[in-house]
């Protein structure tokens, strides 16, 4: 597997296999596709579920799990599950580092490694680079996004988020695996 992981200073992807496949990405360990149940307890998941339909459609849910033991490399961890599974299946796991300095051109740079490393494995890939936009939710928040587009319809989104000094949310890199099924879903 491929193993997707934030170092202190940089991000770096060890690779086990060259198949162009997204589980063959883990993000501490997780991959698309694993249940949600071996790595969290089945109350927990539920918990996070009554508070994790933030989208319009009401077909996935988010749950957000914060500064677990082990977690290794990101501060937060974001899984997408569908809303009747009782298998809990992955179809998006993303991984959040967090700049407790503002540093957002340290987010930046992190950005950069982890796009060249994904496209050091992916070379079939297409990588759409949204630039700078404003966050559709707050025009004061600035977001930088890569998203690898892998033949099979899977994508690695990789974003970094720019809040103002005085936001209570501070800077942080993005990385998410998204399956074929969640990307379709978030976009049409």
């Amino acid at each position: 597997r491929i193993v997707i992981t934030l170092l202190i200073l940089i991000l770096s992807i060890h690779p086990c296999t060259k198949a162009e496949d997204i589980r063959d990405f883990q993000i501490e360990s997780i991959s698309v596709g694993d249940s949600a149940l071996d790595y969290f307890p089945k109350f927990e998941i539920e918990e996070k579920k009554r508070g994790g339909f933030i989208y319009e459609k009401k077909d996935f849910y988010s749950a957000t799990f914060y500064q677990k033991n082990f977690f290794e490399f990101y501060d937060n961890v974001q899984l997408h599950l569908k809303k009747d599974d009782k298998d809990y299946l992955i179809y998006s796991v993303g991984g959040q580092k967090i700049y407790k300095d503002h540093d957002i051109k340290k987010c930046h740079s992190d950005m950069e490694d982890a796009l060249k490393s994904i496209k050091s494995y992916f070379k079939t890939a297409n990588v759409k680079d949204s630039g700078i936009m404003d966050w559709q939710f707050d025009s004061k928040v600035k977001v930088k996004s890569y998203y690898v587009q892998l033949i099979s319809g899977d994508e690695v989104a990789i974003e970094c988020y720019d809040y103002p000094k005085d936001y209570k949310f501070i800077d942080d890199l993005n990385i998410a695996i998204d399956s074929k099924e969640f990307v379709e879903w978030l976009h049409y």
